[in-house]
């Protein structure tokens, strides 16, 4: 694998279970590295193609916006960051094999949970395959993965929610800001998000980038 350029990052968002939030994550964190003036890539390894038709409809692609499709063969050659690029990798569900590459390419990899006990049930299922991989790099000789779960879909009235996001911060490392349950996620399909908008995932950015 070749050596990644300075400034540069790779960030997998990854669940084995669908319908958690990696595709809104992708973008949204595409808003932000642009809104710090560097470039963004966004692979969609998902053979549903939900990212490419998100960028398919965009009405206003800024030049250091990319994003392509890829699977576990073509994975690593295309998601190799150039210099101050932010590469996010869509990982679908249930592909365990796109999963494997995606841990040896990412600097980091975020596990995308809704709170509840059936998700958070099925986000040990990927760790459990995370720390596999992560045994054998570091036998290897590689760095540790670094995995964090982010908790999208939260709705904080909801005492279910705050019990799971409680467990979960407890039990696992888990970014300190929730991506909350908005209307203006479900409505950014299409769209580059931007400004006030970002406020969440600029604050899960900084946790990002001060671990």
């Amino acid at each position: 694998m070749a050596k990644k350029k300075p400034s540069s990052r790779v960030v997998a968002f990854v669940s084995l279970k669908g319908g958690v939030g990696k595709t809104t994550s992708c973008w949204f964190f595409a808003g932000v590295a642009l809104e710090l003036g560097k470039s963004a890539k966004i692979i969609d390894a998902d053979n549903e193609q939900s990212t490419l038709e998100w960028g398919a409809i965009l009405d206003d692609k800024p030049n250091n916006l990319s994003f392509i499709a890829a699977n576990a063969r073509t994975l690593e050659k295309v998601a190799q960051p150039m210099p101050n690029e932010v590469v996010l990798i869509d990982c679908p569900p249930n592909q365990r094999e796109v999963l494997n590459v995606a841990a040896e390419l990412a600097d980091d990899i975020i596990l995308c949970v809704r709170p509840t006990g059936v998700d958070a049930n099925r986000a040990r299922s990927t760790l459990e395959v995370l720390a596999a991989l992560d045994e054998k790099r570091v036998k290897a000789g590689k760095k540790a993965l670094r995995v964090a779960v982010l908790v999208t879909h939260f709705q904080g009235n909801k005492k279910l929610h705050k019990e799971a996001f409680a467990a979960l911060s407890n039990a696992l490392p888990t970014f300190e800001t929730p991506i909350r349950y908005l209307t203006m996620y479900e409505e950014a399909f299409g769209q580059i998000p931007r400004g006030k908008a970002l406020e969440e995932y600029r604050q899960v950015w900084k946790e990002l980038e001060d671990a």
